[in-house]
């Protein structure tokens, strides 16, 4: 009886080591999945001394400890004021965007575009600067159309490009105009092979200017001289310093009388400005001399008489060269287209 008591209770003690082993081998077993066991370790140490190697860190990586469900759903939140600000913060930038892309861009202020006006004197002198002493570029030629881009406060006109010319001499080019009466369209078919030719408008010439121009037998014509040039023609006469040089080149530009005709026909009738009517009259052409001469307030009114009678009663008929010219200005003095020419070629060599 005794025995079969022993051999339960030793049956019982198997069953509990064998209950008791079990739970410490899923214990070891899930220890060793998180990290390495200290018997692996101690092994380790022991080998690397053995070896003489220096232990190696581990290379694997930490397990963090398990986080919970609960602790997972937990999410930390936003104090209310500051979702409110965000929510006011995107819907302002909302509405700037659509307000950007509802606004359409301003456009740029236009470039000032340049007025077009048309050249009313015969020989209109393009100059480097807006004053009559200054350099001429170019001449543009009566009816010429000019692009104006700004005006001086001087009375000259700057031009697209480069130069300026007197306001005096130009107006505003006119565009546009009406028409009236019936137009009629056609159509028609052109076989194969069939040429055309278009031929071009004469064009209205602008002539470019490098020296001055020698003087010829051409009333109408130009000269190229400038106010300098003028004043150096006049240099030990009576007329020089007397302000003339503007006024000769007045009538040139308005006129078209050739400035070197002007100063010859002057030099001839006045006696070089020292003559009775030049001194007492400013008469400096001889102008009506046989039936009362006219006078003038200056000078320079005398010259501009002269351009506006040249222009009319002679160019203007058909009296354009110094021989007919002299055979109506000055019929009793047969020599007088002699002395005119010889004045003018004179003068020229002097520049």
């Amino acid at each position: 009886m005794y025995s079969k008591k022993n051999r339960s209770l030793q049956f019982v003690c198997v069953l509990s080591a064998i209950f008791i082993l079990i739970l410490t081998t899923g214990m070891l077993v899930a220890t060793t999945e998180n990290e390495p066991s200290a018997a692996n370790a101690y092994a380790a140490s022991l080998l690397t001394a053995v070896e003489g190697r220096k232990p190696e860190k581990s290379q694997q990586k930490p397990v963090p400890p398990p986080v919970s469900a609960a602790a997972a759903l937990r999410k930390p939140t936003e104090p209310v004021g500051t979702l409110a600000l965000s929510s006011v913060s995107a819907a302002a930038s909302a509405d700037s965007v659509a307000k950007s892309l509802d606004t359409p861009a301003r456009p740029l202020p236009p470039s000032p575009a340049a007025k077009r006006y048309k050249v009313t004197a015969y020989h209109l002198n393009v100059r480097a600067n807006a004053d009559l002493s200054s350099d001429i570029i170019r001449v543009a030629e009566k009816g010429a159309v000019l692009d104006v881009v700004s005006a001086t406060g001087n009375g000259w006109f700057k031009l697209a490009g480069e130069g300026y010319v007197s306001g005096k001499y130009v107006q505003p080019a006119s565009l546009t105009g009406k028409v009236s009466g019936q137009v009629a369209v056609l159509s028609a078919t052109m076989p194969p092979g069939a040429r055309t030719e278009v031929k071009p408008e004469p064009a209205i010439a602008i002539h470019k200017l490098g020296n001055v121009q020698k003087p010829s037998s051409a009333v109408n014509s130009r000269s190229g001289l400038t106010e300098s040039h003028i004043a150096d023609l006049l240099t030990n006469t009576a007329l020089a310093e007397q302000g003339l040089e503007q006024a000769i080149l007045e009538i040139e530009n308005e006129y078209g009388i050739n400035a070197y005709f002007t100063i010859a026909v002057m030099k001839l009738e006045s006696g070089n400005g020292k003559s009775r009517l030049a001194r007492n009259k400013n008469n400096l052409f001889g102008l009506m001399a046989r039936s009362g001469a006219l006078s003038f307030e200056t000078k320079g009114d005398s010259i501009r008489k002269f351009g506006q009678l040249i222009a009319k009663n002679y160019v203007g008929q058909g009296y354009a060269t110094i021989e007919k010219v002299a055979g109506k200005y000055c019929p009793v003095n047969p020599g007088w287209p002699g002395l005119v020419k010889g004045i003018m070629k004179s003068d020229y060599r002097k520049l």
